[in-house]
């Protein structure tokens, strides 16, 4: 795993034979962690990768006196992307009733949130 943080902004990564197979960016403010960004390459899902960035995540924010990371998950099909989060511990914090249209596809915006003390 690869880390850089700078002015409360960071990002970490995972490589496979120095390829990026997945990426987390997040911001910091106050006592709280906005994940912006949680991606992993289609090729490398299902082998645990987004789990690992979470959890190298949650980690540093611990380290650094966090009491939550909060999220809105982008999801095109409602239950497989809360599934993910849902595995890692977080819930949703409201009813999804706004979405997203991005020319081709809509998603519904969940909102998640994991506590960390």
């Amino acid at each position: 795993m690869y880390k850089s943080i700078k002015n409360n902004f960071g990002i970490i990564t995972r490589t496979i034979n120095q390829q990026r197979v997945g990426i987390c960016k997040f911001k910091l403010n106050d006592k709280t962690c906005y994940v912006n960004n949680l991606e992993v390459n289609e090729q490398f899902r299902k082998r645990n990768i987004g789990s690992e960035l979470l959890q190298e995540l949650e980690k540093y924010c611990k380290e650094k006196g966090m009491n939550d990371i909060v999220l809105i998950a982008h999801q095109e099909v409602l239950g497989t992307l809360t599934e993910f989060y849902e595995k890692n511990n977080y819930v949703q914090t409201a009813p999804s009733t706004a979405t997203y249209d991005d020319g081709e596809k809509t998603f519904d915006l969940i909102n998640m949130k994991k506590k960390l003390k």
